[in-house]
Parts: C-alpha cells; sequence; structure tokens
C-alpha cells in the first residue's frame, strides 16, 4: 500500500488515527454518517480511507473514571455538551481548549525542560493522561522528538527507572516471578 511506502511520519499519523485516535460522541455508532468518498479516489486511495478513517464511540465509562482512562481522555477539548453528557462538568476548567492549542502547549513545555531525560518523563506522563495528544504532538515533531521517546534518551531512562517510575505500563518477568507461578 501507499501508506507503507511513504515517509514514516504519514505512516505514524495514519496508525495513530486508526489505533488512538478515536473521538468520544454521544451517538451510537449506527447513527454516525461518515463524510462521501473524494471523487476521483483510485481503489487503493478507498482501501486506506476505509481502513484508517475515524472511528466514533460512545464510552461506558463517566466521569473521573473517563479522565483516568488516557485512551479516552480529551483534556480540555470536551465540549460543553461533552462534559455535561459525560459527567465531566466540574472536573476539568471552565475554559476550552483545541487539539491544536493543547498541542502547542504541551510543545512549548517540553522545550523548556532543561534535559532529554526531563522531556522523556513529560511525554511520559503525557501519554499516561491522554494518548491521543501524545501521539498528536509526537507525530508533528517526530524529527525533535523521536530521539527522546527513542534512543539514547530511553537508554539514559532505563538506568535511572526507580528514580523516574510513575505508572506501570507494561507486564515483566523475572526469576523472582517464575518462582511465584510455579
Amino acid at each position: 500500500m501507499s501508506v507503507l511506502s511513504s515517509n514514516p511520519q504519514t505512516f505514524l499519523r495514519h496508525l495513530a488515527n486508526a489505533r488512538l485516535a478515536r473521538s468520544i460522541s454521544s451517538s451510537p455508532n449506527h447513527l454516525v454518517k461518515h463524510a462521501p468518498p473524494p471523487e476521483n479516489e483510485t481503489p487503493e486511495q478507498m482501501a486506506v480511507r476505509k481502513l484508517y478513517r475515524r472511528e466514533r464511540i460512545t464510552p461506558a465509562k463517566r466521569g473521573v473514571e473517563l479522565l483516568k482512562t488516557a485512551r479516552l481522555n480529551k483534556g480540555m477539548a470536551f465540549s460543553l455538551y461533552e462534559r455535561q453528557y459525560l459527567g465531566l462538568h466540574g472536573l476539568l476548567p471552565p475554559a476550552f481548549m483545541t487539539e491544536e492549542q493543547q498541542a502547542y502547549r504541551v510543545l512549548k513545555k517540553l522545550r523548556e525542560q532543561p534535559s532529554d531525560l526531563a522531556r522523556y518523563v513529560q511525554l511520559d506522563g503525557l501519554q499516561d493522561r491522554n494518548e491521543k495528544l501524545f501521539y498528536r504532538v509526537l507525530c508533528d515533531n517526530i524529527k525533535e522528538l523521536m530521539p527522546i521517546v527513542y534512543t539514547p534518551t530511553v537508554g539514559q531512562a532505563c538506568q535511572h527507572f526507580g528514580f523516574i517510575y510513575r505508572n506501570p505500563k507494561y507486564t515483566t518477568s523475572s526469576a523472582y516471578t517464575r518462582s511465584y507461578r510455579e
């Protein structure tokens, strides 16, 4: 497919849209109308569009549980209707910000950090809170942030793991855990 052969930034943007960028809707899936396909679309482009189109979901979680779920949390980008419908009224500041405004603020704060390790910790916290915004910032600034989320900064983060540990994300196994399972 052409998406795989294009540049890495486009591929990551498509990947983020397909898996993580789910917009919250109060409408059931069968009532959501997708935009009509563009004219003069090749079959390959149509297959890519169908594969990576944004899905709209109505989350089962409400209130604080919704804000603690990084995949569903949009931060201050929740509209007034979404805040009332999802039980977020009063849990968020009364101001509204678009995803672009939030991405600008995150990037500005990242650039103010004194070291790459501090940037890594901040990005890790953002991923824990708001995955959609994390991948938006990462995809839009891939050349600048790839050294932070990949080598060499991840090596530093591994060396200082005990000092920067926040939330468990992945399953690990060691000799000690193996003995408990047996």
